[in-house]
């Protein structure tokens, strides 16, 4: 199914009134001369689009960033770009809103018209969404890349966050009208084969640009649980069997190897082959929980674009040291 935005001839008036005076630098005297208005009236209107969401207005501080962090990372995986948060002494909440932040300025400096844009789903990705700016991209596409998680957090389901970031880019989107994860791998076979599924799967893998989360599958951490698609028991077990963290609900281990636990057949979604073929795959992911699934995911080459925090990366990049001191000890 595309969602869309319908006609607004008054919104559209408004927002070339911003562009004129945004963009093109007039005065908003020059402005009411043009549409034969009194330049307190365009005054009104210049409020209005801002009260209505029409323009938006972003101071963007710079954020502090672990350059040196960004190096070793950028050499040792060889990514397409790094940008690691400086996160000392901040919340985990703050820090994942500063996340979302450089995520979507790493973002929209990929950004052309015409993209095929993919998206999964989670806090981080959300993070991303919500800090995006105001493009105008209509021939641009964006695609929900897994299943829907439903109910248990609609704001950072893939249905919402492909509705939002659709909308922040001016242009279509598609939603996948199936759950994340189905009972068994019967389900699965049959629903991937249903038109709408296979339609938007089929798009999803013609992107050329994605935005997705790296989640951990600790039980004490794992978003498939709180999203109610696996029990403690199930997660216990995916650990068990070596899986450290997922990509669209696709499980690997530590050294990236895709692991065919029992969630990986009843995921509807993209694989992570799949990502493989896209040009950029920027995942966002923080915190030292997740160093991990980031070091798996990275070793793996399921994201080539990582947005992530100075505690995570010290940790996953330690972590990759006494891998290598085991080796040669």
């Amino acid at each position: 199914m595309q969602g869309g935005i319908a006609p607004d001839p008054e919104a559209e008036q408004l927002a070339e009134i911003a562009r004129l005076y945004y963009e093109e630098g007039l005065t908003q005297s020059q402005i009411g001369k043009r549409y034969g208005i009194s330049h307190s009236t365009v005054s009104r209107l210049l409020q209005e689009v801002r009260q209505r969401g029409i323009v938006e207005i972003r101071i963007h501080y710079p954020l502090p960033r672990a350059y040196d962090l960004e190096k070793k990372l950028a050499e040792r995986y060889g990514l397409q770009g790094v940008q690691v948060l400086a996160s000392h002494g901040l919340s985990y909440a703050e820090t994942l809103r500063r996340m979302g932040i450089l995520g979507a300025r790493a973002l929209s400096g990929l950004l052309k018209d015409g993209v095929v844009l993919g998206i999964s789903w989670g806090t981080a990705v959300a993070a991303t969404v919500e800090a995006m700016t105001q493009h105008d991209l209509p021939s641009a596409m964006v695609v929900q890349m897994i299943g829907g998680i439903g109910s248990a957090n609609p704001a950072i389901d893939g249905i919402e966050l492909a509705r939002r970031l659709g909308e922040r880019l001016r242009c279509r989107y598609h939603y996948l009208h199936a759950p994340l994860v189905v009972p068994s791998p019967e389900v699965h076979a049959a629903l991937v084969q249903e038109p709408g599924i296979a339609t938007v799967l089929e798009l999803a893998r013609k992107a050329s640009l994605a935005l997705v989360g790296i989640g951990a599958v600790e039980p004490e951490h794992s978003s498939l649980i709180r999203a109610g698609f696996l029990s403690r028991e199930e997660a216990t077990e995916i650990v068990r069997q070596g899986a450290v963290g997922d990509v669209c609900a696709r499980t690997f281990d530590l050294a990236g190897r895709e692991c065919q636990t029992i969630i990986n057949r009843r995921v509807i979604g993209v694989s992570l082959g799949d990502l493989h073929r896209v040009g950029y795959v920027v995942g966002v992911a923080g915190s030292e929980a997740k160093a991990r699934a980031i070091l798996g995911a990275l070793r793996g080459r399921h994201v080539n674009f990582l947005i992530t925090d100075s505690r995570a990366a010290a940790q996953v990049l330690e972590l990759e040291r006494e891998k290598t001191i085991g080796r040669n000890g």
